[in-house]
């Protein structure tokens, strides 16, 4: 299709030249007034009716083999869930349109995954492939109540009502398609194109080419990445496990800010300091006897720098160990990691980590004391455009796995950290034996300063 501008005539040959505009919507009749089946088009086209809309470009098909780098995420069907708590009226149908206008943008997001014989994984556009967008009819505080299996999709969206005007909505990725910085980047573009929909504003739909694997990121950089097997996902982890959102309010986010300016750190080498110092004591093991690893999102680091959608899980790994006799003081401790997370990047440790060490990285695992020490920082969380009748007032990760059995335990152990709406928030998965106890600790180490520099300190910060 040229670079045109669809009159509300158009409005057919847009439905014939995207067939796939069907919504799968599975709810309950008594609590939503619409039965379970297929919308049609007639709800994007009674929304496109009002708006003006420009194609800039048509997707063209696409298959090709799922790098390792992907792969690894697909012997689990593992899905980022990003979740958004929404107050006031919602508008399913509009919800619906702006997930399909997200799909023409960004055309992976029609993709399916599929495995052939011989267990090998790729990743194909498909003209017939119905999007899911699911809507629970049951209250719920579950943001994935109800949610349907996808089947090879690589994405939906997810409404669980919460009651009379509070509403999950969770908008699902397959971690083969797209890490976290890709995730909310599509997650702000959804939101972006409700608002659009809602508020009669002109809609252009502009296709952004199929993101690239980490490994032909490097390729095309002349950064040497050695051929690597997908690490398997047999091992399942052997502790009953539960999630914890350590949540500070924002006065002590911005303590924490001030700390870091203070004592010559960043608010993620505090944080890292603190899940390392809890772990460890909840452990009862020594400081220097537990490996932190986190990832790390290499798009600015990389000349020339990769867009947020331009890559699938652009990522390098890091990892720390702290010296035996490091002390209680968390600015030093946070210290160490950025000073070692500095000298990795400078001889590209970081960057190559990924390829040349997580097959022995994952097989390493259930040696280590408990789980791993993991975490993934996905930084601040952008404000998320909305209409007048609706705020988006929180935010949060969810998981969905289609075959928990093969979950490796670095991704069932670990933790994300975000800011929204200036509150840094810590989701952490851990064994339930010590889950509490860690994360009520982390919260200690990061609000009650006082321990590190006295009282009079804190009465300066605050």
């Amino acid at each position: 299709m040229s670079n045109r501008r669809l009159a509300h005539s158009d409005l057919a040959d847009f439905a014939a030249e995207y067939p796939d505009t069907g919504t799968e919507i599975k709810a309950d009749r008594n609590n939503t007034g619409r039965p379970p089946g297929k919308v049609l088009s007639g709800d994007l086209a009674s929304c496109a009716q009002q708006h003006s809309i420009t194609v800039r470009s048509s997707p063209v098909p696409f298959n090709r083999t799922l790098a390792p780098s992907e792969a690894m995420h697909t012997a689990s069907g593992f899905y980022t869930g990003y979740t958004t708590g929404v107050r006031g009226q919602l508008d399913q149908a509009a919800l619906s349109a702006a997930f399909q206008f997200l799909r023409k943008t960004y055309p992976v997001l029609s993709c399916s995954i599929t495995r052939d014989a011989m267990g090998g994984t790729s990743i194909g556009s498909e003209d017939d492939v119905s999007i899911v967008a699911s809507l629970h009819g049951a209250q719920s505080d579950e943001p994935l109540a109800g949610f349907p299996d996808p089947g090879d999709r690589v994405t939906a969206v997810h409404v669980v009502r919460r009651g009379a005007d509070l509403s999950w909505v969770t908008l699902l990725i397959h971690h083969a398609i797209a890490d976290g910085a890709h995730g909310i980047q599509l997650l702000v573009d959804l939101w972006s194109f409700y608002a659009d929909v809602v508020e009669d504003r002109e809609i252009v739909v502009c296709s952004h080419p199929y993101p690239q694997s980490i490994e032909k990121i490097l390729s095309d950089r002349s950064l040497t990445v050695d051929p690597a097997e997908a690490p398997g996902a047999d091992q399942p982890p052997t502790l009953s496990m539960m999630t914890v959102d350590t949540r500070l309010t924002v006065e002590a986010t911005n303590a924490l800010v001030t700390f870091g300016h203070r004592t010559n750190a960043t608010i993620n080498s505090l944080v890292s300091a603190a899940l390392l110092m809890a772990t460890t004591e909840a452990l009862d093991i020594g400081i220097g006897e537990l490996v932190y690893t986190y990832s790390v999102n290499l798009r600015r680091r990389l000349i020339p720098p990769v867009g947020p959608a331009e890559g699938t899980n652009v990522l390098g790994i890091a990892q720390f160990t702290a010296d035996v006799s490091a002390g209680k003081d968390i600015a030093a401790l946070a210290r160490a990691v950025t000073a070692k997370f500095s000298s990795d990047l400078a001889v590209g440790g970081v960057q190559h980590f990924y390829f040349h060490n997580i097959g022995d990285y994952m097989r390493s695992l259930p040696a280590m004391p408990g789980l791993p020490l993991w975490s993934t920082n996905l930084g601040k969380i952008p404000t998320l455009d909305s209409p007048a009748d609706i705020a988006i007032e929180d935010f949060l990760i969810s998981r969905y796995a289609q075959k928990p059995q093969f979950v490796t335990t670095s991704l069932s152990g670990g933790h994300i950290i975000t800011t929204f709406n200036g509150q840094l928030n810590i989701w952490s998965t851990m064994p339930e034996i010590y889950a509490s106890t860690v994360a009520n600790r982390v919260r200690t180490l990061l609000t009650d300063l006082r321990i590190y520099f006295g009282r009079s300190v804190r009465r300066k910060m605050e």
